[in-house]
C-alpha cells in the first residue's frame, strides 16, 4: 500500500499511559512510513467525529488513538466522507473493544507494528436511527452498565470497572416489554432484560465470538436476553463460559439477521458502543463493506 499522507486523532484523556509516551510509541514505528503524518488532540465530545468529517479526505490513512468512544466518534465522522482512508485503530481506552475484534495487540507498540505490516479488511458498519457503529448497538442491560461505570473508578481500575458495573446492574435487571421484526421476516415479542446486536465479538473484554461470525459477511448477531439467561451471562463476564456456551443458552437466543426495527413499550435509551444518543425505537441495519481497516492477519 502506498502510504503517503496519515492523520493520527488522538484522545488525550483516554487510556492510562501518558499520552507522550502513546505518541512516542506510534512515531518510533511508523512516522518513516509516511511523507506527512499530522496528528490532531480531541478535547470535547464530538471533536473525533467533526475532525474526521472535516478533514478524513485528505488523508490515505486515519489513526485513532483512543478507546471505544473515540472510535465510534470517528467513525461517525467517516461515515460522511465519500473515499474515506484507511482506519488503524491504537487501543488507549478502556475496554477497545473493536481493536480486540481486529486482533489489533492492545500494546501501542505492537499495535503499530500490526499497522505498518499492512493488513486490512473491509468491514461491515452498522447504522442505527441515522448513526453508526462498528462493535455493538442494545438496550436494556448494556445501557445501564454504559451509563453507571463511575469515571474515576474507570481511570484508576480500568476495564474492572466495567465488569464491576456489569455484575451490579446484573443482581437489578429489570424485564421491558418489546417487538422486533428482522429482514428475513422473524418476529419476536415478549419480555426482555437485555437486547443486544453485535458486529464485532468483544463487548467488555468479554468473547462473544461465533465460529462463522466475519466482519464482512453482512449479517449481525442480535440476542435476546430473558431474565432466566442472567446467569449464564454472568459467567460470561467472569469468563467461565465454554466455547459452545450457545447449546448452553436458555433465555438466550440468537438470530442472525442484516436489519431488525425494534419498538418498546416506554422510550428506552439505545447504547451504541458504550455511547448514548438515541432513544427507541430503533431502525438497525448492517451496511455491508463500508470502511477498511488495518488488522491482524492472525484474525482472518
Amino acid at each position: 500500500m502506498d502510504r503517503k499522507k496519515a492523520l493520527l486523532v488522538y484522545n488525550a484523556q483516554a487510556g492510562q499511559a501518558k499520552i507522550n509516551d502513546i505518541l512516542k510509541d506510534i512515531t518510533d514505528v511508523l512516522a518513516a512510513e509516511y511523507r506527512e503524518l499530522t496528528m490532531v488532540q480531541t478535547f470535547q465530545k464530538g471533536d473525533g467525529e467533526r475532525i474526521c468529517r472535516e478533514r478524513a479526505s485528505d488523508y490515505d490513512q486515519l489513526f485513532i488513538v483512543g478507546g471505544d468512544g473515540t472510535v465510534h466518534e470517528c467513525i461517525n465522522g467517516l461515515m460522511d466522507v465519500t473515499k474515506p482512508p484507511v482506519v488503524g485503530i491504537f487501543p488507549a481506552g478502556t475496554c477497545n473493544d473493536f481493536s480486540r475484534t481486529l486482533g489489533i495487540p492492545q500494546t501501542i507498540a505492537e499495535a503499530a507494528e500490526v499497522i505498518k505490516a499492512g493488513q486490512t479488511l473491509t468491514c461491515d458498519i452498522g447504522s442505527c436511527n441515522k448513526r453508526y457503529f462498528t462493535n455493538f448497538v442494545g438496550l436494556g442491560l448494556i445501557t445501564t452498565v454504559s451509563e453507571e461505570t463511575n469515571s474515576t473508578l474507570k481511570n484508576s481500575v480500568g476495564k474492572l470497572s466495567y465488569f464491576i458495573s456489569a455484575l451490579q446492574s446484573l443482581k437489578k435487571a429489570e424485564p421491558f416489554s418489546f417487538a422486533l421484526q428482522t429482514a428475513e421476516k422473524v418476529e419476536r415479542s415478549g419480555e426482555a432484560v437485555m437486547i443486544l446486536a453485535m458486529n464485532g465479538y468483544s463487548l467488555g473484554t468479554a468473547n462473544f465470538h461465533l465460529p462463522d461470525s466475519k466482519l464482512d459477511d453482512s449479517l449481525m448477531e442480535l440476542y435476546i436476553i430473558q431474565e432466566s439467561g442472567l446467569k449464564l451471562l454472568k459467567n460470561m463476564y467472569y469468563k467461565t463460559f465454554t466455547a459452545d456456551w450457545t447449546k448452553e443458552a436458555e433465555g438466550i437466543e440468537l438470530i442472525r439477521t442484516s436489519s431488525f426495527s425494534l419498538t418498546t413499550a416506554e422510550k428506552m435509551e439505545i447504547d451504541m458502543d458504550g455511547e448514548i444518543y438515541q432513544t427507541s425505537p430503533a431502525a438497525v441495519a448492517l451496511l455491508p463493506r463500508k470502511l477498511t481497516f488495518f488488522m491482524n492477519k492472525l484474525t482472518e
